[in-house]
């Protein structure tokens, strides 16, 4: 049965009968109980939004691409194939996401764990979701991996699959639409009536390109392009980078971290599990007899029931810990530096930085080297030190035949403005005298700005 559902975003959102299904699953509701931007809610209080919604505003932004895949340059008989595979990758996107989302996947990829939530993702497609995706294989002839491909971004034979990725992953896709509006309406940045520019007629054309299927954005589209670009740069400085979210969740990382390496508490028992479990999950046949793990120990659960099992850790450190961020009270920040303060030698150190793995074990270096003091203990210092990730094109096709970048200077510019966003900032507990504070300060300055990274190698 059809579904209509309020949403303060874009009105009413509407789920037909044949998606309904997914909706209605346990995987889909479940996200329910996921925050979208984490910790945020704590420093803006009606950041409590969650991937439930941001899913079902997805899979509303594909149906307003239906009148440009309707009019488009492509076979009819792919019209409404194209319409299905766009509608369920956005809908099913986010469905292996675990608790706090990146936080935790973050944290347990520096311990070890090597899959990620779009791999978990794929496998509940092609193996919790089977019943509730039958029938598009009946009508339209999409599989299970083929959704499953779209959201691990691994489509490479089937043209219209590789055409619906351009919009369920991209630089200019409407997964990021959705959270870039949703996340500024929600924290309190509005970035105006997103409904008066939901016309995408005016914004994609539908070509086809010797028989691959393109979208490719109209002059309109250039104009929205650079504007959804304009909205990632605020949301970020505002948002995702604003100083006490920074540091609530590095101390996150941190309770994390230390749960995770006392073996004898439940929650570290369970990412054991998971980093044991994913070593395997490559082989088709393991996912199958490994999902179960995977998904009971930690990335089934809920927000609130991994906050619970990470605070029953007996670590008093992770417990203290936790106790602080239920408060809402950040270990202050003491000190934060910008890509321009950072010394050449230490610049080099994060540029070689492969992944988010080695920057979280660079964080934790930095870390254990400032807690080295008398009296100090590592738990008390969080630090904010992500990789930094080299501007790239925006591989995004205008009808004119070129990417946006070469006909947006505006795009460029905001390319080359990555490095105006990066930080490193240092958190320490409140309980630390000042006169440790002012050394762990000038040794943590002396690392990042003097280029005395070598100490922490």
């Amino acid at each position: 049965m059809t579904q209509y559902y309020y949403d303060p975003i874009y009105g009413q959102i509407v789920v037909d009968e044949m998606y309904y299904p997914i909706v209605d699953s346990y995987y889909f509701k479940r996200l329910r109980h996921l925050r979208q931007l984490g910790l945020c809610y704590l420093s803006f209080p009606g950041g409590n939004h969650t991937r439930y919604e941001h899913s079902l505003g997805a899979f509303h932004l594909a149906t307003l691409m239906e009148k440009v895949i309707k009019y488009g340059d492509i076979k009819d008989d792919d019209k409404p194939r194209l319409i299905a595979l766009l509608k369920l990758g956005t809908l099913c996107h986010d469905i292996g996401h675990g608790p706090f989302s990146h936080m935790i996947e973050n944290a347990l990829h520096g311990e070890g764990v090597k899959i990620s939530h779009e791999e978990v993702g794929a496998a509940i497609v092609c193996h919790k979701l089977k019943a509730e995706l039958k029938p598009f294989e009946d009508k339209y002839g999409i599989t299970s991996n083929m959704i499953s491909q779209l959201m691990t971004k691994s489509a490479k034979d089937e043209p219209l699959l590789k055409c619906a990725e351009e919009l369920v992953s991209s630089d200019v896709d409407l997964d990021r639409i959705d959270y870039l509006y949703r996340d500024s309406h929600y924290c309190g940045k509005h970035a105006g009536s997103v409904r008066q520019q939901m016309n995408f007629e005016n914004i994609w054309e539908l070509s086809d390109n010797d028989g691959i299927p393109r979208f490719e954005l109209t002059n309109d589209g250039i104009n929205y392009a650079e504007d959804i670009l304009i909205l990632r740069k605020n949301n970020y400085s505002r948002i995702v980078f604003e100083s006490k979210h920074m540091g609530l969740t590095a101390m996150f990382e941190k309770a994390v971290q230390l749960a995770a390496e006392y073996q004898d508490s439940e929650f570290g028992k369970r990412c054991k599990i998971v980093k044991e479990t994913s070593m395997e999950w490559n082989d088709s046949i393991s996912v199958t007899e490994n999902f179960p793990k995977i998904w009971g120990s930690i990335y089934g659960l809920f927000d609130y029931q991994a906050f619970n099992l990470i605070e029953e850790c007996p670590d008093r450190n992770v417990r203290s810990i936790i106790r602080e961020i239920r408060s809402g009270d950040c270990y202050p920040s003491k000190c934060r530096y910008g890509w321009e303060d950072i010394h050449y030698l230490t610049k080099k150190v994060i540029l070689s930085l492969k992944n988010d793995k080695d920057a979280y074990q660079l964080r934790r270096n930095i870390e254990n080297e400032l807690s080295k003091l008398k009296g100090i203990e590592s738990y008390q210092i969080a630090v904010h030190l992500q990789k930094y990730s080299v501007p790239k094109p925006i591989i995004s096709g205008t009808i004119k035949g070129r990417l946006l970048e070469e006909v947006s200077g505006l795009s460029r510019f905001l390319i080359d403005d990555v490095k105006s966003q990066y930080v490193v900032e240092l958190f320490l507990d409140k309980s630390i005298s000042k006169s440790n504070e002012d050394v762990i300060k000038n040794n943590f300055k002396d690392m990042i700005c003097q280029g005395k990274i070598n100490k922490i190698k």
